[in-house]
């Protein structure tokens, strides 16, 4: 490893753990510092024993993209001219084919790095330009930066359970849970956003219920700007946490908790307008447009779902669950409910065996780990439906935002999406599972209950 990616590599651990101390609760800090060495130590790891396999030889054909972009957006930076065509800047090429440019990135040509890939989720591949543009490193050093935010998710299911109410020893256990999941190894093991957007996405999720539960005012600038670097990323699930926190406003102004409302409100207008202006990144922002250029994404997905076969816009995901929904939608949403909870199936191993030429067949492993978890993550959502809490309603509604989104576009939220909010459905099965073990024992059939 050259200098500059050593300190590169060095400046992200700086980030991740700070962040990991700042949404720890008082008297857990340092806990929380240990559960990021920790899970740093084993993303490295899995990382090393997945590019083993010969399944990792099996490339993502949008990890493909993110790697091009990126390497258009390093060559641009020194000054090359770079060719849409070669390195897959879909913007350009639209823009090429509407008549107004050609199809090539000069320096000459200033443009919002949104319009060049087409698309306002550009934070991973300028982050991955960064580590090509300063360094010159390779794919490999790269790829090991994301164990630096695969380490943040220990310390992210270790917080949600102590803000939702779990001992600390429940706490441990969905920290456990984090760290011996082999999904996050996975993600991590090619040049995926997912790692970068799940560390985003479960760093505004704690946040924001910090803020929820304890009236944090110094955590605003903190949730705006990283809620806006989410929307850079993908906007999905900004808006899950845009409308979650909405309405979990709406019931704290209910129960006449408005010293509670004000933070979150703050914070969430402060990323609404943050997102706006970087879509219009790397120039000079206008604060005029800022604030209604951030719905533009909505509209996105709206074509994506009106486009048929043959659009510029289809996505062949898409079309095929159009497809199945309009020819049979008993089997097309029983099959999407399956795949939601347990793509991909353990069966087809079983019957079929093992190809080893298939990126998928390494998710098999966290399924395990993912039935087992199953059980208390439906007993904690119960649990946490009954007994209410403005924090507990936070991380559920962003959940089911999620899965509201996923399912509507896609069919299912399923494979590598779902390992998004992995922090957040292991720190639930452990209070679920702690809670039935608890209920066990209270019943008299526990193996350590004391005989009268």
């Amino acid at each position: 490893m050259n200098p500059k990616a050593f300190l590169l590599f060095l400046a992200c651990m700086a980030v991740m753990a700070a962040c990991a101390w700042l949404i720890a609760p008082s008297g857990e800090k340092r806990r929380a510092i240990c559960l990021a060495g920790l899970g740093l130590i084993l993303a490295l790891g899995k990382i090393w024993l997945i590019q083993l396999t010969p399944q990792w030889q099996a490339i993502r054909p949008d990890s493909i993209t993110y790697d091009l972009n990126a390497r258009a957006f390093s060559m641009h930076w020194q000054g090359e001219a770079v060719s849409a065509e070669e390195y897959g800047l879909r913007g350009i090429l639209a823009s090429h084919k509407a008549g107004y440019r050609g199809t090539e990135w000069t320096q000459k040509d200033a443009r919002p790095w949104s319009s060049v890939i087409g698309s306002n989720n550009w934070l991973y591949t300028v982050y991955v330009a960064t580590w090509y543009h300063l360094t010159g490193a390779p794919q490999s050093i790269v790829i090991l930066s994301n164990a630096i935010w695969a380490a943040f998710f220990p310390v992210a299911s270790f917080c949600i359970a102590r803000l939702l109410g779990g001992t600390r020893n429940v706490s441990f256990l969905a920290a456990a849970l984090t760290l011996g999941c082999p999904w996050v190894g996975v993600n991590a093991s090619w040049l995926l956003k997912d790692t970068l957007i799940s560390f985003l996405a479960m760093l505004c999720l704690c946040l924001a219920m910090r803020m929820a539960k304890d009236k944090k005012w110094r955590l605003i600038p903190c949730l705006g700007v990283f809620g806006a670097l989410l929307s850079a990323g993908r906007y999905g699930a900004f808006f899950g946490l845009l409308g979650a926190s909405l309405m979990v406003m709406t019931g704290m102004i209910y129960r006449q908790k408005f010293g509670l409302v004000f933070p979150l409100a703050f914070s969430m207008l402060m990323a609404w307008c943050l997102s706006g202006a970087l879509v219009y990144m790397p120039h000079v922002m206008r604060s005029d447009i800022s604030f209604t250029s951030a719905s533009g994404s909505i509209v996105g997905v709206v074509d994506v779902l009106r486009s048929n076969r043959g659009s510029q816009r289809a996505d062949e995901t898409t079309i095929r669950w159009k497809e199945n929904l309009a020819q049979n939608p008993v089997l097309a949403i029983v099959k999407s409910v399956g795949r939601s909870l347990f793509a991909p199936n353990l069966l087809r191993p079983l019957l079929q065996g093992l190809d080893w030429r298939y990126s998928y067949e390494l998710y098999y492993p966290g399924m395990l780990l993912w039935m087992l978890c199953l059980p208390g993550i439906f007993w904690a959502l119960r649990c946490g439906v009954r007994q209410g809490g403005f924090t507990f309603y936070l991380l559920a509604l962003f959940l089911a935002s999620q899965l509201a989104a996923y399912t509507i576009v896609f069919g299912a939220w399923s494979g590598r999406q779902r390992v998004m909010a992995i922090p957040a459905f292991y720190a639930l099965a452990a209070i679920g599972w702690a809670e039935l073990y608890w209920r066990w024992q209270k019943s008299g059939l526990g193996f350590f209950k004391k005989k009268a």
